[in-house]
């Protein structure tokens, strides 16, 4: 069985083969599956003594793995190093801060330091794959929805200026709250998404995507209702969302995302396209011809008569670089 108790240890050294060899076995069983994630979060590969992330070890794990699982079948897709990316609203209250920083908070160099290194050191990759949340390690104030939402879309730039591999977002988090917050959550959620799409961010997976039988539960918003019970799988606001989003990208226009105001994003398809307000205040926008008056939070699907001009370019960045920038090192 396995112990859960050991699930935050990491392979030693002695057994990187015989890892990478299970990896081998699970490809050849189950061939359907064509992407590999190289571990979790750097689980174990943390050093006490030096107070950061043994990213010499985990490289030289991965490495290993990579390695069996192409050598089994050069087609498979393999990525690493699913680094979390830790910010802190107080640039002193732990951490390593690095220049990368604005109103989401700071970021910590050492999350950083882990991508550096393993993009100069990997055998090879198809994709680079990440995790992180809008919410600081610190709990310090989180900033509006709209701003919140753009760590994703400032994270993914600032790989893109790194490497030219897909990103994967193989986790994001914009937070938790109970039912009452529920729709400013879903909101960060599609806005964050959009973010990632105009990034190019090419992968975004949602967990825990099931609601709890437990209706007052803290959580962050579901896509589906809760299975445990009769009448469940129902698509919650968000699931709906999603459909709509992968339903436009399948179709996109050519200027995939805009953002007609400081508070409202808007997703393009080629025949309809979806827009968010981020913001707890109505807002009144037009969009390739269309008025519309959003309520706060609210998420709107609209299809486009025949004959509508092409979606505007994007031109509201401030969100995005008020979020996180590249800034002068202290001096001390």
């Amino acid at each position: 069985e396995t112990d859960w108790n050991r699930l935050h240890e990491a392979p030693r050294p002695e057994h990187y083969a015989d890892f990478a060899a299970l990896a081998v076995a699970a490809a050849s069983r189950y061939p359907d599956v064509r992407h590999f994630v190289v571990w979790n979060e750097l689980k174990g590969f943390w050093d006490d003594a030096r107070n950061r992330w043994d990213y010499e070890s985990y490289t030289r794990f991965y490495n290993v793995v990579y390695k069996a699982l192409k050598a089994h079948d050069p087609r498979v897709a393999v990525g690493g190093p699913y680094v979390v990316i830790d910010t802190w609203a107080n640039r002193e209250a732990g951490g390593r801060p690095s220049t990368l920083s604005g109103e989401c908070g700071t970021v910590d160099r050492r999350s950083l330091d882990v991508l550096d290194y393993w993009l100069r050191h990997k055998s090879g990759a198809d994709f680079v794959a990440v995790d992180g949340g809008a919410v600081t390690r610190d709990g310090g104030p989180v900033p509006s929805g709209t701003v919140q939402s753009a760590i994703f879309g400032a994270i993914t730039r600032w790989l893109h200026d790194r490497t030219t591999l897909p990103i994967w977002w193989t986790e994001f988090h914009v937070g938790r709250g109970a039912p009452s917050d529920q729709p400013s959550l879903v909101a960060t959620v599609v806005a964050a998404l959009l973010h990632m799409a105009e990034e190019d961010a090419t992968v975004a997976l949602y967990w825990q995507p099931q609601r709890s039988t437990d209706e007052s539960d803290d959580r962050a918003p579901a896509l589906w209702t809760s299975t445990d019970v009769t009448g469940g799988g129902q698509p919650a606001a968000l699931g709906e969302d999603m459909a709509w989003m992968q339903q436009l990208m399948s179709d996109p226009a050519d200027d995939l995302v805009s953002w007609p105001s400081e508070n409202v994003g808007v997703l393009h398809g080629r025949m309809a396209f979806l827009a968010v307000n981020t913001a707890a205040v109505p807002a009144d926008v037009r969009v390739q011809g269309v008025r519309l008056h959003l309520r706060p939070y609210e998420v709107r699907y609209v299809q486009l008569p025949a004959g509508t001009p092409p979606a505007p370019p994007s031109w509201w960045r401030p969100a995005v670089d008020a979020c996180l920038r590249e800034q002068p090192a202290p001096t001390r």
